[in-house]
């Protein structure tokens, strides 16, 4: 009967290390999704940047001025 539930618990546990494994080699990376979100649009990051600092520009020479 030891014999038995020593087998049972080994395979048990290889059981579990192989479900583990699978899991771990079949799982898809989560930014994939991101990249398939972002396939599609266009950013232009110099030209949102040379936006930002010709606003900061803008606002600075209102504030002396005005």
């Amino acid at each position: 009967m030891k014999k038995f539930l020593k087998v049972v618990l080994v395979l048990g546990i290889i059981g579990v290390i192989a479900y583990k494994a699978y899991q771990y080699f079949t799982k898809e990376p989560e930014y994939d999704e991101f990249d398939d979100n972002m396939d599609g649009a266009e950013f232009d990051i110099e030209a949102e940047a040379e936006e930002s600092l010709a606003d900061k520009i803008k606002a600075a020479a209102k504030k002396v001025i005005g």
